[in-house]
């Protein structure tokens, strides 16, 4: 018995306060007393729930909140039992309110009750608890837009250091372009377009054993084969379909002669790689170093540029200097409404026609319109691309929209290589609602950036680096999972890209 009763005096001031709550109330009931630190820690959450750490809880639409949303969402966040239930005070529900960016946290005031009794805070003497609450998808797009005001004003992104998969690891492009000599190195090319497909002729043994030593990247690219369709217009899609390894051999002497550019340009101290590709392919084919890339394709009259011979090569057997062809028929599959893409060899006379022939579209001239359109543009404006000699249906039309390829693709990405969390840019859309595209070139002998005004500003054989600007940014931050979530950032941020990617370790 002295054991009973001094179990009771050290639990004597816990009992003591539920004895008072059951005190305040004239209702009396034969069911088991309340269990007391049960009730605290109901009474512990519901005070925490305040305007500066309110409730928060996933939405799809938080205009639509109703007051059994909270009851049901309150339930669920708390330590309740059959015993329990929650009541809402009338008149007190209040929703969220978004008004100009500034969010104002939605409140409702509520009750728990036990064995249909107020649990009373001993402390306060309060059985009724205001309670802020405020959506996951709120918080976090305000969240992200304000990050983006404190981070995006004169922000440089670096291309070497934006992350891609590579063998299931994210890692930086620089750090991947440094790896890759590790496994094979472009000066295992040969120097010379080989003259036979025979494996005895010494360049096309030195073209096999490179390709034997592509085998060695991570994850088996090179016997990758892919199949897919890419929208254009309407219900109009481009069917693409290959194998890697066909696709390198068919592209052979394209990769020969790219490497033998790069080693030319390094000795004028131009390395910067993207840049380098671009003047490449707009580039007339000739001999470097009498590699005997003017050799090939000799029945070809209308390849004006690397580009055209690439596209030729990638899309129908090359030929050799001694007139021997390359095996495989379609290294690149191509297609458009069922009809074959070639570079001239389709069939495309007669009323019907069985093919497309991308000779008769001036494929370089369309690019070089494109690429001097990107330039001091207004990127809410759409850019729109007509191809025209398409067979059957006289030519495509469509709209290029960089404000949803940057909202789409390149924000998020160049957000989450910032540093930004990976989840909250997930969770949300960007659309881009101002902003204008520059690029800028360096020349030889000099570190001045000058604005481009077309691609011819690039194509300069004395032009060394080039960088993107974006001026006059804004964006609306548009949570996935509520569109009325959404904040818009300031306007005029600016943001540097530095196109840095490098040919030093590559030749």
């Amino acid at each position: 018995m002295k054991k009973l009763l001094s179990i009771l005096g050290a639990v004597g001031l816990t009992v003591s306060g539920a004895s008072s709550v059951i005190a305040c109330n004239t209702h009396k009931s034969d069911t088991p007393n309340p269990e007391p630190s049960k009730d605290k820690r109901i009474i512990t959450k519901l005070s925490s729930w305040t305007n500066l750490r309110p409730l928060l809880f996933d939405s799809k639409d938080y205009q639509s909140l109703t007051v059994d949303n909270l009851v049901n969402t309150i339930a669920n966040q708390l330590p309740l039992d059959e015993t329990n239930k929650v009541v809402v005070k009338d008149g007190t529900f209040t929703n969220i309110n978004i008004t100009d960016g500034k969010v104002t946290n939605g409140t409702v005031t509520v009750s728990v009750l036990r064995n249909d009794k107020p649990i009373v805070d001993s402390t306060s003497g309060k059985s009724e608890f205001k309670v802020y609450f405020q959506t996951n998808q709120i918080k976090n797009a305000r969240e992200l837009a304000t990050e983006i005001n404190q981070k995006a004003p004169n922000s440089l992104t670096k291309l070497s250091e934006i992350k891609i998969n590579f063998n299931g690891t994210q890692l930086p492009l620089g750090m991947i372009l440094n790896l890759i000599p590790t496994f094979v190195k472009l000066s295992d090319l040969p120097t010379k377009i080989p003259t036979s497909f025979d494996a005895a002729d010494p360049d096309q043994k030195k073209w096999n054993d490179f390709v034997t030593k592509l085998e060695s990247l991570p994850g088996g690219i090179l016997d990758l084969s892919f199949d897919t369709e890419i929208p254009l217009s309407g219900a109009i899609k481009l069917k693409v379909a290959g194998n890697v390894r066909e696709i390198i051999n068919a592209i052979a002497p394209d990769l020969i002669h790219f490497h033998n550019f790069l080693v030319a340009q390094k000795a004028n101290e131009h390395d910067n790689l993207a840049l380098l590709l671009v003047q490449y392919l707009f580039e007339a084919p000739t001999d470097i170093n009498g590699d005997g890339f003017s050799a090939i394709n000799k029945d070809k009259t209308d390849l004006k540029t690397n580009l055209d011979n690439l596209l030729c090569d990638i899309l129908q057997p090359w030929q050799n200097s001694a007139g021997e062809v390359y095996s495989v028929a379609e290294p690149l599959k191509l297609s458009i409404l069922s009809l074959p893409v070639k570079w001239d060899s389709a069939d495309d006379s007669g009323f019907i026609p069985k093919g497309i022939n991308l000779k008769k579209f001036g494929v370089d001239n369309i690019l070089r319109e494109l690429v001097t359109n990107l330039m001091n543009r207004n990127v809410t404006e759409p850019i729109k691309i007509t191809i025209n000699n398409i067979p059957i249906i006289g030519k495509i039309s469509f709209d290029l929209n960089l404000n949803s390829i940057i909202g789409d693709n390149i924000m998020p990405t160049m957000l989450k290589n910032s540093g930004y969390d990976s989840a909250i840019v997930d969770s949300n859309n960007f659309q881009m609602l101002a902003g204008t595209l520059n690029f800028e070139i360096q020349k030889d002998g000099s570190d001045t950036w000058t604005t481009t005004t077309s691609i011819d500003d690039i194509l300069s054989s004395d032009v060394k680096n080039i960088r993107m600007k974006v001026t006059g940014m804004q964006f609306k931050v548009i949570a996935k999972d509520d569109a009325n979530a959404n904040f818009t950032t300031d306007a005029n941020l600016d943001t540097e890209f530095d196109i840095d990617l490098s040919s030093a370790n590559l030749v």
